[in-house]
């Protein structure tokens, strides 16, 4: 079986896991270039993590996390909008801060969650 080198190209500006590439020799890895981007060898093939942050030898996990913390605080808020009942505005406006949090310019590190209004479970 041959060894494979394992890579995560990184966009140097962005810090965004491009695509991962899996080398057979290291004179494969010096054929590789890429402009605009850092080639970091990982310990294994990194495919589920493309898009996400990388974070000092780690693909950075947190968006993942506050994505699926925004989801179970949504799906908490679903009776508000179910059959025939009216929305609040205060509903309407913080169902939509949370579907928008990952548009906040300081996602996922500098997060505001929108405080639930007042009066519902």
């Amino acid at each position: 079986m041959e060894n494979f080198y394992f890579f995560v190209i990184v966009d140097i500006n962005t810090d965004i896991i491009e695509h991962s590439v899996a080398m057979t020799s290291e004179d494969d890895v010096k054929s590789f270039d890429q402009v605009g981007n850092q080639m970091i060898k990982v310990a294994r093939s990194m495919d589920l993590h493309v898009g996400e942050r990388w974070n000092n030898g780690n693909p950075d996990t947190s968006s993942k996390l506050l994505r699926e913390k925004r989801v179970e605080l949504l799906k908490e808020t679903d009776w508000m909008s179910s059959g025939d009942r009216v929305m609040s505005d205060a509903e309407r406006q913080y169902r939509q801060d949370l579907r928008d949090i990952p548009n906040q310019p300081g996602f996922p590190n500098n997060v505001v969650w929108p405080t639930k209004p007042q009066g519902e479970t």
